[in-house]
């Protein structure tokens, strides 16, 4: 997953018309912003962090969210 997520956010900073992000876990299962370790090594440290691009970052639950 770490792979995917730094993908994702490589995307969102080269996408200057994007206004929002919208990040939605799939399936019916729980999302989980832990990391499995061996996934986190795969990429840069910094590589996980949102964008810092100015632009609202949205997390779309669908169940119970706990912070």
């Amino acid at each position: 997953m770490a792979v995917e997520l730094h993908q994702a956010w490589t995307r969102v900073m080269a996408s200057p018309d994007l206004d929002a992000v919208v990040v939605v876990g799939a399936g019916a299962e729980a999302l989980c912003l832990g990391l499995v370790r061996r996934d986190a090594l795969a990429v840069p440290a910094n590589a996980l962090r949102p964008p810092s691009r100015g632009i609202p970052l949205v997390a779309a639950v669908n169940g119970v969210a706990c912070a």
